[in-house]
């Protein structure tokens, strides 16, 4: 896996994560690519996110999602059914506009029933890349195109115990507004100056944990926002 231009790969007889000045031994961190499993095709964290499982049915179907069940197998080490959420990869995009303002989308999620301030997002449909959904999103969502957009992380596990989705996240700098653009309705587009995003990011106050992940990741490889 990728994150940032930094690999996090198994190495031969130690087994070190490595992150920048970050390390951890293998009794501390468990590496995808040292599981056996993994190679088997049973277990798949380090994937794609579109990998099936074994013994797994679905026995739940939505426009947006399924549920799987998988029967019990040693590796899960139980005798009770696991359940899964089955769906499409996201992405994220960190989008920045040539005076230095970041585009956010102000929407009402039902799930949290409130109203909350993120970066533009959405599923990848079919077989689009990550990075052609991060552009479709932006200006689906705010009508904003960006002149270059660069990776920051890819396939990142969202929530290992429950879901195979895998979320991308995108810098998107020189953003413009594209005129006569047809927006999705009840999203609201939001431009806040970067060094006010940054402080509340860093205060706790933006709880969006895909801009939190962008902007740590940006700090942390120097990346330039213009």
């Amino acid at each position: 896996m990728n994150i940032g231009g930094n690999i996090i790969k198994n190495v031969t007889g130690r087994n070190i994560f490595s992150f920048g000045s970050l390390a951890a031994k293998k009794n501390q961190i468990f590496l995808a690519d040292s599981l056996p499993n993994v190679r088997k095709g049973i277990l798949d964290v380090a994937g794609d996110g579109n990998y099936k499982m074994k013994r797994e049915k679905i026995v739940f179907k939505t426009e947006w999602f399924k549920i799987g069940r998988i029967r019990a197998t040693k590796e899960i080490d139980s005798d009770k059914p696991f359940y899964r959420l089955v769906e499409n990869s996201s992405v994220s995009i960190l989008a920045i506009t040539e005076n230095r303002q970041v585009v956010l989308v102000k929407q009402f999620r039902p799930a949290l029933g409130k109203t909350t301030l993120e970066l533009p997002s959405g599923a990848i449909d079919g077989s689009e890349t990550p990075k052609r959904a991060a552009i479709r999103e932006l200006l689906e969502e705010t009508g904003y195109s960006c002149k270059k957009i660069s990776s920051i992380v890819s396939n990142l596990p969202i929530m290992t115990g429950r879901s195979n989705c895998l979320a991308s996240i995108f810098l998107g700098v020189g953003a413009k507004e594209v005129k006569h653009s047809i927006l999705e309705e009840n999203i609201e587009t939001v431009l806040m100056p970067i060094n006010q995003f940054k402080r509340m990011v860093k205060k706790g106050k933006f709880k969006f944990w895909p801009a939190i992940v962008a902007l740590s990741l940006a700090e942390l490889n120097n990346i330039k926002y213009s």
